[in-house]
């Protein structure tokens, strides 16, 4: 490999990062609150289930959202969650 093709790879590495991290976060976030939900039905704690899978949908639109309007707008992702 080549200095060049180093360079470049690096570069990209560079630019994809925030966005990776920013996924990871959102996918980190959706595990703990699928993890949570398997618990609530082992216990069948029905409210819980119900107000986890409100965060879940939450979640998954505030990721996509907050991807899509990044992309648009050519800013870094940030991953925020507001209550």
């Amino acid at each position: 490999m080549n200095y060049r093709t180093l360079l470049v790879c690096t570069f990209t590495l560079l630019l994809l990062s925030p966005q990776i991290q920013a996924s990871t976060a959102c996918q980190d976030k959706q595990q703990g609150i699928l993890r949570e939900i398997n618990y609530a039905k082992k216990h069948h704690n029905q409210r819980r289930i119900d107000g986890l899978n409100k965060a879940l949908t939450e979640v998954r639109s505030r990721c996509r959202e907050e991807s899509h309007r990044n992309s648009l707008s050519g800013e870094k992702h940030k991953t925020t969650y507001t209550r």
